[in-house]
């Protein structure tokens, strides 16, 4: 197997840098760490996620050991805020998981939910925008708001072709006097409702 020498050097490089500044301030795993993956190396949002956090854990060691020593860690008040935190993390993370089961029941609100796993691959660090806190995965925030974009590309295409589908909506959501003027706001906003999507991402 082919070593990609200059490659192997700036990532050695970058993480000289961003360990130094772990090891100094205890802060960086999220900041530096996570966009660096994924705009510099082109890693997927869920792979720099987990690769973040083990390189976070693994700096912070030594930093750790070090506010120990000089006895500034407030181990009372860390151990209130793991009370919290580990229940809570558990708790999404099933609760994610339950979410996950119950939309396989339903094909096309799965098929929804898993539209963008693609997206997540190609280029889903745009889309995240910062970082992911515990263990809740990218993937599931870049699919839901793909899935989001989707409903409303698709939403909008209906209500092109047929504007009274706008109100026949708003009529089951608004009050008469509302319903009846969603029409003319719909004929009004037409032209906005040309999303620069492609077709096939739309059509999934």
């Amino acid at each position: 197997m082919d070593l990609d020498v200059p490659m192997i050097a700036v990532k050695l490089l970058t993480g000289l840098v961003i360990g130094a500044s772990i090891g100094l301030t205890g802060i960086g795993g999220g900041v530096l760490v996570l966009p660096t993956l994924t705009l510099l190396f082109g890693l997927p949002p869920t792979v720099a996620v987990g690769t973040a956090n083990l390189y976070s854990f693994l700096c912070k060691l030594s930093a750790t050991y070090f506010h120990y020593k000089q006895k500034t860690i407030a181990f009372g008040t860390s151990g209130y805020f793991l009370m919290g935190a580990i229940p809570a993390n558990l708790a999404v993370s099933i609760g994610l998981t339950w979410y996950a089961a119950s939309l396989q029941e339903d094909e096309a609100a799965w098929q929804a939910f898993q539209a963008v796993s693609r997206l997540g691959a190609e280029g889903g660090a745009e889309v995240l925008g910062a970082e992911v806190i515990g263990l809740v995965p990218a993937r599931v925030l870049t699919d839901a708001a793909a899935a989001a974009v989707r409903a409303i590309v698709k939403t909008q295409q209906a209500i092109r072709a047929d504007i009274s589908l706008a109100t026949e909506v708003g009529k089951k959501l608004f009050p008469e006097s509302d319903a009846a003027m969603i029409a003319d706001v719909v004929e009004r906003d037409l032209p906005y409702y040309d999303a620069s999507i492609s077709e096939e991402f739309v059509l999934g």
